[in-house]
């Protein structure tokens, strides 16, 4: 027999609400990162970059563009928090 307790219900409350929480960032951040590369891309193409009016191109950019700087910025999130959160 073990002795450990099972999972208490606030705990997984609480571990459901930080899925939530960091989900609906990532939500956020997507939908912002997207409106920036759209953007982004429309100002380098008015600029007179040929190559960037090839529709493939443009369909990765916009998909990928978004998913990378979210990356990035969890990134940075997380290297904040953990710096904050050592100087306490």
């Amino acid at each position: 027999m073990t002795t450990d307790p099972a999972p208490s219900r606030r705990g997984l409350f609480v571990l459901f609400l930080y899925a939530m929480a960091a989900a609906l960032v990532t939500a956020g951040l997507l939908f912002l990162n997207g409106g920036l590369v759209m953007a982004l891309l429309n100002v380098v193409t008015q600029g007179g970059a040929s190559w960037l009016r090839d529709e493939r191109f443009m369909q990765f950019a916009l998909f990928a563009g978004p998913v990378l700087l979210v990356v990035v910025e969890w990134m940075m999130i997380d290297f904040l928090r953990t710096r904050l959160w050592r100087s306490r």
